[in-house]
């Protein structure tokens, strides 16, 4: 069994979650040892992925302070005009 580089995209999360045949694996990985493009997608998807996952891990913005700066300037516009703000 070949795989082609269409077919190696189509299977990028099956592989990555383990979820491959047998015989499927084996070819995905003798075409990656020969198609260096496949090789650097693969690469590229795994970064997307952990940027992605790692994006997720971050603060939540409701546990993160407002700058001193955002709420100076938010005070002083009230300060200024307070009709506008209700607008």
């Amino acid at each position: 069994m070949r795989l082609t580089c269409r077919e190696i995209y189509a299977f990028l999360d099956e592989f990555l979650d383990g979820h491959l045949d047998p015989m499927t694996r084996v070819a995905f990985g003798a075409h990656l040892v020969l198609c260096s493009k496949c090789r650097k997608y693969l690469a590229t998807y795994r970064a997307t992925i952990q940027a992605a996952g790692d994006a997720e891990l971050t603060d939540d913005p409701k546990d993160v302070p407002a700058p001193e700066e955002l709420i100076q300037a938010i005070l002083s516009v009230r300060r200024a005009d307070p009709a506008q703000v209700a607008e």
